[in-house]
């Protein structure tokens, strides 16, 4: 995998070669540096899952308007829903929103002063479908229904059913294949497995730095203190089913 062969360059091959320049390697500039100037704290992210949640992307305003009659929220044409949509104070009302690029699936809507995650109708459907593959086969779809005289707007429920045929296969494996690529490094930098499970290697290089340099305390960053406390909230409703 092309992260993880970059990986071993920089930090097992570069990292330790001898530099003339340097007349050193950049390891041990690096932990000299560490030794006398100490760590930037304040680069720190103390809370990552807010930290992803405030970087998946959303709609244009950022907002979904939640409609009436159990009807939800809809994203990039995909309906969404939670249980606590059939509270009458939300009929009607925007909402922030954001969705997972990599699972179309499932969305995130700011509810009571929390992030609540709602799931598609179709969930079993759209389970691992992405955000790309969903455009491609739209697109596609709609190519097809041009050469064969129809002009309407194209279903939700007629997508799952190309996306879902061996035509939309087709027409979406080379997409699929770059999000897989994409899925793995995201869980690989994640401190995950890799989609091909490919078994970690044992770092020694990054064992003698934390031998060297002293671990550093824990860092409450401000500015995501206040983002904690004044504006996104908590993720107490993550697990809902």
């Amino acid at each position: 995998m092309l992260n993880e062969a970059m990986h071993t360059f920089v930090y097992e091959i570069y990292d330790n070669t001898h530099h003339d320049t340097l007349n050193t390697t950049p390891r041990s500039i690096f932990i000299e540096g560490l030794k006398l100037t100490g760590y930037r704290k304040q680069t720190f992210i103390t809370d990552f899952e807010l930290f992803k949640m405030l970087t998946l992307p959303s709609t244009r305003s950022g907002m979904a308007k939640v409609q009436p009659g159990g009807y939800g929220i809809k994203i990039n044409t995909i309906k969404y829903w939670d249980e606590l949509f059939r509270d009458p104070k939300f009929t009607g009302k925007k909402v922030k929103v954001r969705y997972d690029p990599f699972d179309i699936s499932v969305a995130y809507a700011y509810l009571d002063n929390q992030w609540v995650m709602l799931h598609s109708d179709y969930k079993h459907s759209l389970e691992g479908k992405t955000e790309k593959e969903r455009k491609l086969a739209s697109a596609e779809l709609r190519r097809r229904n041009k050469l064969n005289g129809i002009n309407k707007d194209i279903t939700l429920e007629e997508l799952i059913e190309f996306m879902e045929s061996n035509e939309g296969l087709e027409a979406t494996e080379l997409q699929r294949k770059k999000d897989q690529s994409s899925k793995a490094v995201l869980q690989a930098i994640d401190g995950g497995k890799s989609v091909q499970q490919t078994p970690k290697r044992k770092d020694n290089n990054q064992d003698s730095v934390k031998q060297q340099i002293e671990k550093p305390s824990r860092f409450k960053d401000e500015l995501l203190s206040d983002i904690l406390s004044n504006k996104v909230g908590g993720f107490g409703r993550f697990n809902n089913g």
